[in-house]
């Protein structure tokens, strides 16, 4: 089961690329951001309550490729603030059919290719996808 298909659609969801003026901490990683440097804040209205997020700028590129890959892989794409990398290994296993913690590939790629056709063909795309970042 995706990640993703547990998640509704925000009100809204902006994302801006300010330059820090004070200190701030990634969501994702916890790397401090420094004043001067920049990062993407992610505002978004959830269930009536707004919220931003601050990401840097590796974990901001790393959300872009989860993303796309989710939405290549099953139509859907999403996850949990603060929980993107125990999404990517989920991701990794579930659908690219690596051991995400050995790297190890658990079936050949005809099977994961035979197997993503199948998926596609059973998926029923909801509207659940947050906007590109």
């Amino acid at each position: 089961m995706c990640t993703c298909d547990d998640f509704s659609r925000a009100e809204f969801y902006d994302v801006t690329y300010p330059k820090a003026r004070k200190p701030h901490r990634c969501v994702e990683c916890r790397v401090h951001i420094a004043p001067g440097t920049r990062y993407s804040r992610h505002t978004q209205k959830w269930e009536g309550e707004v919220s931003s997020t601050t990401f840097c700028v590796d974990c901001d590129a790393w959300s872009k490729a989860l993303l796309a890959a989710q939405h290549e892989a099953c139509g859907c794409a999403g996850w949990l603030y603060g929980e993107m990398w125990s999404t990517i290994g989920e991701f990794t296993d579930e659908h690219l059919g690596y051991d995400h913690e050995t790297g190890e590939p658990r079936q050949t790629e005809k099977q994961y290719r035979e197997e993503l056709e199948a998926r596609r063909s059973r998926t029923v795309v909801m509207d659940t996808t947050r906007p590109s970042v």
